[in-house]
């Protein structure tokens, strides 16, 4: 009967410790992530990072989740952000306070920029004491009165039934320890699948690839992205993608694709021969750039062929798992100069209100390029080509013009050193100065503004001469019923 009680009580400590060192364990899912500002209402207020997680911490009642967030820090892994993945140099564990149902608000770290992410997960740091402290108490409650007990019934000191408690602990500490691994793995097993993941598993169903071959497979020209898988992508995703940029569609959508094979995502679906050069920046809105590239290929192809059309898209074409290669040891032997080199039809330099692609080295590069090729370059927004007949809003292609205007080559930058180097040194070999660059791309926002202009003035009078045949039909209705 002694030993039934301290069997009890001994078991009643083990398996409460084990499930809170199972919860603690247990990784904190990542379902969506992202930055937002503390206060809208302000236009200078800083960055906090919010994130929608699962798991079994935050399916605890709400003051025990509140309770662990106290007292633990997590370890950020598989973001794709460069800030918050832990890195043992840098003992970048956070904090975290719960907002809501299963959101996070990160704590004393915000973000340096905008950002977002649908993958990855928090891992528990520092949870020993939690952990020790909630065996104490369980220890305290179950466990001690049951020796108290004991000793009493029996008549042996308290010393003597601690010791016997502890030889009945061991085999249930031992069974514990065999279950920790299967334990873990089904925890993690139930809550591995997001919303996110279930997308990206769909969307590889649907991916039916063509394997390239020859010899000339893996040259720029044949990475070329038909427009109907492009918006088929951001289609399926678009739920997930809202208003956020290429960085987001290639950390948390091209990548995991590609990571099995390690390839571009053009390879996934096979390589189509290019008509169209994309210059664009990563920064801006992708819903904006998918509208763009329509635009684009239904002023250049027609409404009945547009969706064939094939453009080469770095963040596509390029293999994310090896950009070293895709870059070349200088601007001219990289897969952007080869494509725009490789007789293509025109270029497509995609613009948001900011021109972000005329502030970045690359797209410069591209741009000069284009132009020395005497390619057919155009600026296109999500309202149209600018300049092209179908492209009757003004108000965009002025602002993009006011943004040009005050634009400096030099004053643009780049993610490498390096590259911004090589590619001044490069414009400025074939110029003679920077300066000379920013003529040239002024002469061209003009040329596109004054055709931008005529298309208005046309549609405008040919509002207006309807407006006016309506009017006179109305007058001579009046008439005739006078």
């Amino acid at each position: 009967m002694e030993r039934l009680t301290l069997f009890i009580g001994a078991a009643a400590v083990v398996t409460l410790t084990f499930i809170a060192l199972q919860i603690l364990l247990a990784p904190l899912i990542i379902v969506d992530a992202k930055s937002d500002v503390a206060d809208p209402t302000q236009a200078e207020s800083k960055k906090i990072f919010m994130l929608a997680v699962q798991g079994p911490v935050v399916d605890l009642h709400k003051g025990m989740s509140r309770l662990v967030h106290q007292w633990v820090r997590y370890r950020a892994r598989g973001t794709g952000l460069i800030w918050l993945d832990y890195e043992q140099k840098k003992s970048n564990a956070v904090k975290v306070r719960s907002t809501g149902d299963k959101k996070l608000l990160l704590k004393d770290m915000n973000p340096p920029f905008d950002c977002a992410s649908c993958k990855g997960s928090l891992h528990a740091a520092d949870f020993l004491k939690l952990l020790s402290l909630l065996a104490a108490c369980v220890s305290v409650t179950a466990m001690l009165p049951a020796i108290i007990r004991v000793a009493v019934i029996s008549g042996n000191g308290v010393g003597h039934v601690f010791v016997t408690a502890v030889f009945v602990t061991l085999p249930l500490v031992a069974v514990a320890a065999l279950l920790h691994f299967p334990v873990a793995w089904l925890i993690q097993w139930l809550y591995r699948t997001t919303p996110f993941s279930r997308a990206l598993d769909e969307y590889r169903k649907q991916i039916n690839c063509k394997e390239e071959t020859g010899p000339d497979s893996a040259h720029p020209r044949n990475h070329g992205l038909q427009v109907l898988i492009l918006r088929g992508l951001w289609k399926h995703f678009e739920s997930f993608i809202l208003d956020r940029n290429m960085h987001f569609v290639v950390a948390n959508i091209v990548r995991p694709l590609t990571q099995s094979k390690r390839v571009s995502f053009v390879s996934l679906w096979g390589g189509r021969q290019l008509d169209y050069f994309v210059s664009h920046c990563w920064g801006a809105n992708f819903s904006h750039f998918v509208r763009s590239i329509q635009c684009h290929a239904l002023s250049k192809e027609g409404p009945i062929s547009w969706f064939d059309a094939a453009y080469w898209i770095c963040s596509f074409a390029n293999n994310q798992w090896n950009i070293g290669a895709e870059l070349g040891d200088d601007p001219m032997g990289s897969a952007f100069a080869r494509a725009l080199t490789s007789g293509i039809k025109g270029v497509a330099m995609v613009l948001d209100e900011e021109v972000q692609p005329l502030t970045r080295v690359w797209c410069l590069f591209e741009f000069f390029l284009s132009n020395r090729e005497r390619l057919d370059l155009v600026f296109v927004t999500n309202a149209g080509v600018v300049g092209d007949d179908r492209c009757s809003s003004f108000d965009i292609a002025l602002e993009v013009g006011k943004k040009i205007k005050s634009l400096q080559v030099a004053t643009c930058e780049a993610s490498s050193e390096k590259d911004k180097k090589d590619i001044f040194e490069y414009i400025i070999s074939e110029l003679g100065s920077l300066e000379r660059m920013d003529e040239k791309i002024r002469k061209l926002m003009a040329e596109m503004l004054m055709r931008n202009l005529a298309n208005v003035e046309k549609a405008t009078g040919s509002l207006v001469d309807s407006l006016g045949q309506g009017s006179a039909t109305v007058e001579t209705l009046d008439k005739d019923h006078l």
